[in-house]
């Protein structure tokens, strides 16, 4: 089961890698991106 918990890892970081690349892309635009946790 161990390689199994890896490649979820592995999933995980690269839709978060992903996720901040898009997030850059956004600010790259000028658009301000509000987390609704930040929110205030």
């Amino acid at each position: 089961m161990e390689t199994t918990s890896n490649a979820a890892k592995k999933e995980r970081l690269q839709k978060q890698e992903e996720y901040k690349k898009w997030l850059e892309h956004l600010k790259f635009l000028g658009v301000k991106v509000v987390k609704p946790s930040e929110r205030r």
